[in-house]
């Protein structure tokens, strides 16, 4: 199955590996594309923390590889509204 490959844009817009790889299928199958949503790090069980890599832009093939999908994202903190869409929803009454 191919892989995705994540990428972040510098301040000067030049793209950055992110030196994270994550097989498709932990995507469902599905290559996830410019305005999706990724919940990137889990809320803690005190309420703290959690964030959500927003795609931004996605490159087929980049270096030429085939197999290789490089997703571009920017990261974010979790939103009081997102909470539910968290492992420890049921623990956290709301994020700061």
């Amino acid at each position: 199955m191919p892989a995705v490959r994540l990428y972040s844009a510098r301040a000067d817009g030049r793209l950055e590996d992110n030196q994270l790889e994550i097989d498709l299928a932990e995507f469902a199958g599905v290559c996830p594309a410019p305005g999706d949503r990724i919940m990137a790090t889990p809320v803690d069980p005190d309420g703290s923390g959690g964030s959500v890599w927003e795609v931004t832009g996605r490159y087929f093939q980049p270096r030429g590889m085939g197999d290789y999908v490089a997703l571009i994202v920017a990261e974010r903190p979790l939103r009081r509204e997102e909470i539910d869409l968290t492992a420890f929803r049921r623990e956290v009454a709301s994020v700061d």
